[in-house]
């Protein structure tokens, strides 16, 4: 019988590809220790570098399901939308959501409302993993980022346990500086 290669090429490694994922294990622990105490954290590197596979088979592999409940979010139309979306999907209540707009119909819910609710269902500390958080800041308009990023602070702000990621390449992270205004801590 034939082995498949354990190569992915420009797939990224997934949890169930541990037994053929190696060579990035001292990352891997640096990463799962850096997340310790805080409350966010940027994942950079150059394009092709593997932050997905890092993200998504090393650090999933280090966290048991009932250490964490991590979501992996990307921006695809709109993130505001996506945030939403991933947190309802995940959500056995679901948050009425707008057809059109993808957002609550109710106005007062936020990031953090949606996350305790998550959090009161599944009893375990949510992890946000923004991958490919650079298409957001390509892609957005300039009220998509400048929502985003005052979510995000209010979301950062909130007495909850809720850890975010945002895994990006190397060469967009100066744009964050535009927005240290609305979100201060990135």
């Amino acid at each position: 019988k034939q082995r498949d290669s354990p190569f992915k090429f420009l797939d990224a490694y997934q949890e169930t590809d541990e037994e053929v994922f190696f060579g990035r294990e001292k990352e891997t622990e640096d990463l799962y220790d850096a997340l310790s105490g805080v409350k966010h954290l940027l994942v950079y590197g150059p394009s092709g570098a593997g932050k997905t596979s890092l993200i998504e088979c090393g650090l999933r592999n280090q966290f048991s399901d009932v250490d964490w409940f991590a979501l992996t979010i990307r921006r695809r139309k709109d993130m505001i939308r996506s945030v939403f979306e991933s947190i309802n999907n995940a959500l056995e209540d679901k948050i009425p959501l707008d057809t059109h707009t993808g957002l609550p119909l109710e106005e007062h819910i936020d990031f953090a409302n949606s996350i305790e609710k998550l959090y009161a269902e599944c009893y375990l500390p949510v992890y946000l993993l923004f991958d490919q958080f650079e298409e957001l800041l390509i892609l957005g308009t300039k009220t998509e980022k400048e929502d985003f990023f005052t979510r995000l602070n209010q979301l950062i702000r909130y007495r909850l346990p809720c850890r975010i990621l945002l895994i990006m390449r190397e060469e967009f992270v100066g744009h964050l500086s535009e927005f240290e205004h609305l979100c201060p801590s990135i």
